[in-house]
């Protein structure tokens, strides 16, 4: 996220910062050593001439050895600063997993003040979530004890840019190991479609033909799809990094799509929905208990849903397509990220040198 942070004034500070649909967006602060000589902070919103008029006020209650860290107590404790937090981020793609992550942590800590919460509380929830047992009688992994820390560290964030705490509590996250190197074989493909339902089929067939997430195919609309030209053209509001791509169509796809569409439009039941994959009219909004049992009837262990889209990037980097093109289409924008979705086999390693140079004084070496 672009940003800027600059004194225009002795004790008044202009931010400047992106927003996630590409606006910008300006907030005021106030900082200053009070009567107590400890360093303030404090939000005084987007417009300038009240900005003004707020940091003298604050600076008079200061003049007369105002108290602000009363005000803290009694100000935003942790509960509503996480609806808060809800709405600020309404338009983030993965804030159904921050809800998960943050009834855990309102367990732990209740509706106590920011300030309260500190690095050595930090370390007694890690050490806390380490134990326990989840309902499926398993402990959680560090990475999702990390989802969970990134999430308090985020919340904490936007309460210091909005002067309610003074500094953010340091967080250190666990180290993780949890890189993939599983594909898809086209033979598994063909034996999760064999036992999957028609709509689990189709949605399983677009994310092996593109590389999408499966979040990006669930949620696709008619509106997207260009069968004219053969595209997918996905707009920044659909994809997760908020950065619009063009997807290629392949002739076996779109033959899938043109018979989706001519099925929908011959329904007796008006549409309520411009989504392309419904089930029973409606849109479909997770697959996860499908695929769990197409993958115990196919008796496919090991193969998460999300291994297709690595399997898309695998698969054409070994077909000899550039990579920067494989990443157009997949949405990655750097390497850092894309090398861990090309996961070639032991057998495309070996391919790599099958057809090696091999100098004559060898040949000639075999048959002396």
């Amino acid at each position: 996220m672009k940003q800027s942070f600059k004194r225009i004034a002795p004790h008044l500070y202009k931010r400047q910062y992106e927003t996630s649909n590409g606006e910008w967006s300006t907030r005021y602060y106030g900082i200053f050593v009070d009567w107590k000589e400890k360093r303030r902070k404090f939000s005084l919103g987007p417009d300038l001439k009240i900005a003004k008029r707020k940091l003298k006020m604050l600076e008079g209650q200061s003049a007369v050895e105002h108290d602000f860290d009363k005000d803290k107590v009694r100000g935003l404790t942790f509960f509503p600063w996480i609806e808060r937090f809800f709405q600020v981020k309404a338009s983030k793609k993965s804030l159904n997993k921050d809800r998960v992550s943050c009834t855990r942590l309102k367990t732990f800590w209740g509706d106590c003040s920011l300030d309260s919460i500190t690095t050595s509380q930090i370390e007694a929830y890690k050490q806390k979530r380490l134990v326990e047992v989840t309902r499926y009688k398993k402990v959680p992994q560090p990475a999702t004890i990390n989802r969970e820390l990134a999430c308090l560290r985020t919340i904490l964030i936007l309460a210091a840019r909005d002067g309610l705490i003074d500094k953010v509590p340091y967080i250190c996250l666990f180290e993780e190991n949890n890189e993939r190197h599983r594909t898809a074989s086209p033979e598994e493909l063909e034996a999760l479609l064999k036992v999957s339902p028609l709509h689990l089929q189709e949605i399983l067939f677009l994310v092996w033909s593109t590389g999408v997430r499966i979040s990006e195919a669930l949620e696709l609309t008619w509106s997207r799809v260009d069968l004219k030209n053969d595209f997918i053209r996905l707009g920044a509001e659909d994809t997760k990094k908020k950065h619009p791509r063009i997807i290629p169509i392949s002739p076996s796809l779109k033959n899938l799509l043109l018979e989706i569409h001519k099925r929908e439009k011959g329904g007796k039941v008006v549409k309520m929905t411009d989504r392309v994959f419904l089930f029973r009219g409606k849109p479909i909004s997770r697959i996860d208990r499908s695929w769990n049992t197409a993958c115990r009837n196919a008796e496919i262990e090991g193969l998460w849903v999300h291994d297709l889209r690595a399997t898309f990037a695998t698969r054409k980097i070994v077909e000899g397509f550039d990579r920067d093109w494989v990443k157009m289409i997949t949405g990655h924008k750097t390497d850092h990220v894309f090398k861990r979705y090309n996961r070639p086999s032991p057998e495309n390693l070996k391919a790599v040198v099958a057809q090696d140079f091999v100098p004559m004084v060898f040949t000639q070496r075999k048959t002396s």
